[in-house]
């Protein structure tokens, strides 16, 4: 439960800090400032397979206009069990729309991928999903920002539709959870 309440309690601070802070307007944005390298740290809410294991991603972000950006993140998972080892790869395309950007700026959009699944004593599979996200940045220096985002996840693969809300079972095989990355805008 610890680990669970601290990734809540960090999307909380973030969600938090974004509603009752003063929306500054960020400085204006130089024409070269219109793409991002992005990095971020997989699922928060299963981090209890990480001994042996780990999450991440990158990707790229265009900024459209001030308030509509494109992204696309390519993000690994890879579980090294005792008995199971599972290595997921996946692709995402996503539209982030910023309704005030600013030095703490919530976002919402939308996002689809797909993702291959490879574990020990098992087909490989590919699955192909779609979701909403919705989260904040918060600027930390000139060009660099953390986000935290918030992913609902909907996919189908060979055994059919799935809707996830987050990996509640624990087991870490969920698209959807909480995701904290780092923004670094040119």
């Amino acid at each position: 439960m610890g680990r669970k309440a601290i990734a809540c309690v960090i999307l909380l601070a973030f969600g938090v800090a974004s509603a009752f802070s003063e929306t500054r307007e960020a400085p204006p944005t130089p024409e070269g400032e219109r793409w991002a390298l992005l990095f971020n740290l997989g699922d928060l809410l299963h981090v209890g397979g990480f001994e042996d294991s780990y999450q991440a991603g990158a990707g790229a972000l265009y900024r459209l206009t001030p308030s509509w950006s494109l992204r696309a993140l390519l993000g690994i998972d890879h579980v090294d069990g005792e008995t199971v080892d599972r290595t997921a790869l996946g692709a995402s395309v996503g539209a982030i729309w910023q309704p005030k950007p600013g030095t703490v700026a919530p976002y919402a959009g939308g996002q689809l991928g797909g993702r291959t699944l490879s574990e020990t004593g098992q087909d490989d599979s590919f699955d192909f999903y779609f979701g909403a996200l919705a989260g904040v940045e918060t600027r930390i220096y000139r060009n660099l920002a953390l986000f935290v985002e918030y992913d609902l996840i909907a996919s189908w693969d060979a055994e059919g539709f799935t809707l996830r809300l987050g990996d509640v079972s624990g087991t870490g095989a969920g698209h959807a959870g909480v995701m904290l990355g780092l923004a670094a805008y040119f």
